[in-house]
This record gives C-alpha cells, sequence and structure tokens, in this order.
C-alpha cells in the first residue's frame, strides 16, 4: 500500500483488490492515464482508508478476503459515507450486479476490463455525483472550462477527458493575468 497521501489536482482513486487479483497493475494503469491510485488488499485496510484520504472513489472487489465488497459498501453508507463506489467483479450475473447496486454501489464492472474502460466509468461516475454541485469550482478563460473534480475540458462543445495535460491547463488558465502566465 502506498502510505503516501493524495496528490492534489489529482483524482485519488483507492483501488481495493484481493491479494491474488493485483490491485498494484490496476494502480499502475490508472496513474498511467492520470489518476491518483492507491491500492489495498483487504476490507479492513479499505475501510481504513476510506477514511484517511478520503479519496474521490474507490474501485471495490466484490471478493475480498476478509469481508464481501458488497459488505464493505454497506458498512460505508451506513456511516455515512458518500463517496462514489465502482465495484470490480468476477461474478456478472443479473443477481449480483443488481444486489451490489442495491448496496449503495453506484457502477459494476465486471472481468475482464480494460483500464481505460475503468477510467471512462470512474468519470462518467463522478460527472454524476457532482451533478447538483454549483460550478464555482469550475475554471473558465474564454469559452473553455475546466472541472477539476471530473477532470474534463470543454470548448464550445462536449466535455474531453484529460490525463497528464490536466495539471499544466489548470495552471495555464489560473496564471492567465499573472506577469509570468
Amino acid at each position: 500500500m502506498n502510505n503516501e497521501p493524495c496528490v492534489p489536482d489529482r483524482l485519488c482513486v483507492l483501488v481495493s483488490r484481493g491479494p491474488d487479483r493485483t490491485p498494484a497493475a490496476l494502480g499502475t494503469a490508472l496513474r498511467f492515464l492520470g489518476f491518483d491510485a492507491h491500492a489495498v488488499h483487504t476490507a479492513e485496510e479499505t475501510l481504513r482508508e476510506v477514511h484517511d484520504r478520503d479519496p474521490d472513489v474507490v474501485l471495490l472487489d466484490t471478493d475480498l478476503p476478509d469481508l464481501s465488497g458488497v459488505e464493505v459498501c454497506r458498512r460505508l453508507r451506513a456511516a455515512g459515507v458518500d463517496t462514489p463506489v465502482i465495484f470490480l467483479s468476477s461474478r456478472g450475473s443479473a443477481e449480483d450486479t443488481c444486489h451490489a447496486l442495491a448496496t449503495g454501489g453506484d457502477d459494476y464492472v465486471t472481468e475482464p476490463f480494460d483500464p481505460s474502460v475503468v477510467s471512462a466509468r470512474i468519470r462518467a461516475v463522478l460527472r454524476r455525483s457532482r451533478r447538483g454541485e454549483p460550478d464555482a469550482h469550475r475554471h473558465g478563460v474564454a469559452g473553455a472550462w475546466l472541472d477539476p473534480h471530473s477532470r474534463d475540458v470543454s470548448l464550445n462543445g462536449p466535455a474531453v477527458a484529460l490525463a497528464s495535460e490536466f495539471a499544466l491547463l489548470k495552471r495555464l488558465m489560473r496564471d492567465r493575468g499573472s506577469a509570468g502566465g
């Protein structure tokens, strides 16, 4: 597990996968796609890290070694934690999916999955979870809008998700009136 705090200006993702499911590999792929990903292996670690890190989203395996991911999600929701949860599972039946979503999950992805699809689902869940918030967190310059929560940018059209370019564009937009910018 990475004990460093979440990086500001990057979406923090907690990847909770059983040790036999290589959470580090998914974490590495997500970091390459522009996220700040932290891997844990058990339900106990997941509950502690959600409290300590306050991640933007949790990728939660349904089959953790100490508790089911569905039970972890139920405990998070019972404690008032509203962090979006995306289940990752090898089980794809309608019953499994419906049960996980009914316990408070926001999305359900079955294996095998492509990290770019998981990335797109993270961004979609974050867009939906922040839909009712005011646009005060968005940065706008010359018709371009940058959303630091979803890491999307739009210019007179549909939003596009950014990865490594996000921090640079955010700084340029923020510093547009300074002597150095």
